[in-house]
């Protein structure tokens, strides 16, 4: 129970480290409220192919195929945020239908030999999900429903026909096929718990984009308190700019320049292209940068219900003639129909708590503890990390990670298998000059009756020793910056 105890440790210091010594820079991030907006689109699209194919390796020797398929699909998804609710909602439709035909001649001592298979199927798919996540009272206690269903339904069908001809004895094999399956999954999930847990990403984001500019010499001065919300309230509903214009791009950020013209901070009337291309580039290089803040804990129920049905015809024929005399003759028949139904329910504990340390810390721990609905297996996994954004070329990271699973009946119940796993990652990018990665992994895994351990390191480093571009004419010859800037 060692390794258990020091995941929990961990847990508990990472939630201790992150609370103690709020600073200033700690409040943008607590503060950050998500906007209300809400986002919905409906898309169909139609595809098709189809192709042929010959082949001879000698007189002898033929084949051919040639198949087509073809795809509709509808889909529509949306959401409503706001803070106190979140809700998302999404279906869709497809059909998927393929047929294939092939055909082979093959001439060889034993006499000619001719055969045709073809195939078709059809995919049918419906799926929808809902889920809603609100704080009802104005405090930190949450309400969760959510449900999905998916539903499939596919028929195939086959048939091949096969004759050998030496004569004077012909021999024709025939066989058809049909399958048919469909498949049923529904899940609801209720759960309820104190706390709140905010993507405080578009903080960060909009405090990177605020020091670009000033680096830059874009903004004559800092931004107001209002103008630095209402970038992060932009930079968080930015994906859902997809939902109204194809490009959305140029729209976005003639929203984020409209919020800085009308706050007077421009030192011009508009952006350069030079500084457009350097407040556009990753917020770090090297890896994506998550910054949620908040802390949540409680209970969730989970119901599934699962169908599958399956249903088979097979049909074969076998026939040989001498001298268009039919001398032997079989056939066989085969049906079979297979139907599985599961229930079941599961119960979760779920805690997690995450805090951004100004622009450049970040601790994130949680802890899942998973019951199944005869109290078997029990299973609880406990994660603790830190990240340390060095600069926009830099990010350092470590993650603890434990897992742990019972089996049995009250005090017969005993650890199944636990494992550890302990991550570090380092990443360091200087432009024109040097790439460092390094990562170390380090775990282990522990059963009734085996044990493993394992290791990986890696590092990569590149450096640019020389380079040049000139285009004499056309720009000033260019070579790397030297290391350093």
């Amino acid at each position: 129970m060692r390794p258990l105890l020091a995941a929990a440790l961990l847990f508990l210091f990472v939630a201790t480290a992150a609370s103690a010594d709020p600073s200033a820079a700690d409040s943008a991030y607590r503060e950050y409220r998500i906007p209300d907006h809400r986002w919905w689109q409906w898309t169909a699209g139609l595809s098709g192919s189809a192709n042929h194919f010959d082949q001879s390796f000698s007189p002898d020797h033929r084949s051919r195929s040639g198949s087509w398929r073809a795809q509709l699909q509808t889909a529509a998804s949306g959401g409503h945020e706001t803070d106190p609710l979140v809700q998302t909602w999404s279906a869709d439709l497809r059909f998927n239908g393929e047929r294939r035909h092939d055909e082979q001649f093959d001439l060889d001592p034993t006499g000619e030999i001719t055969g045709e298979d073809s195939n078709r199927s059809l995919l049918e798919g419906l799926g929808a999900s809902y889920s809603i996540r609100a704080y009802p009272w104005g405090g930190p206690l949450a309400l969760a429903v959510g449900t999905s269903q998916q539903f499939g339904l596919s028929q195939s069908f086959t048939s091949s026909d096969f004759v050998r001809r030496a004569p004077p004895t012909v021999e024709q094999a025939l066989s058809s096929g049909s399958s048919g399956v469909w498949s049923y999954r529904a899940e609801v999930n209720l759960g309820t718990g104190l706390g709140r847990v905010r993507d405080a990403t578009p903080v960060y984001e909009a405090q990177i984009l605020e020091d670009r500019l000033v680096e830059t010499g874009t903004l004559s001065r800092p931004l107001s308190r209002p103008a630095r919300e209402r970038l992060a309230a932009l930079l968080s509903t930015r994906n859902e700019f997809v939902f109204a214009h194809g490009r959305p791009d140029k729209y976005f950020w003639g929203e984020i320049e409209r919020v800085l013209t009308e706050d007077g901070a421009l030192a011009d009337s508009s952006i350069s292209l030079y500084d457009a291309h350097r407040i556009l580039e990753p917020v770090t290089i090297v890896g994506r940068v998550l910054r949620p803040a908040g802390w949540f804990v409680g209970p969730a129920v989970f119901l599934t219900s699962q169908q599958f049905h399956r249903s088979q015809e097979l049909a074969q024929s076998y026939a040989m003639y001498v001298a268009d005399t039919l001398l032997f003759a079989s056939g066989s028949e085969f049906t079979s129909s297979d139907y599985q139904r599961q229930d079941f329910a599961q119960t979760a504990i779920v805690a997690e708590y995450h805090h951004p340390a100004g622009h450049r810390w970040q601790y994130d721990a949680s802890h899942t503890t998973r019951i199944g609905e005869s109290g078997i297996p029990m299973q609880s996994f406990t994660n603790g990390s830190v990240m340390w954004i060095v600069s926009d070329r830099w990010l350092v990271s470590g993650l603890l990670g434990h897992a742990l699973e019972w089996n049995g009946h009250g005090t017969e119940r005993g650890v199944e298998q636990w494992s550890l796993t302990a991550r570090f990652d380092l990443s360091y990018f200087l432009e024109d000059a040097w790439a460092i990665s390094l990562s170390a992994r380090e775990s282990q895994n522990h059963q009734s009756d085996a044990f493993r351990r394992g290791g990986d390191l890696s590092l990569s480093i590149t450096r640019v020793i020389s380079g040049l571009f000139d285009a004499p004419g056309l720009v000033s010859p260019m070579r790397p910056i030297p290391g350093g800037r």
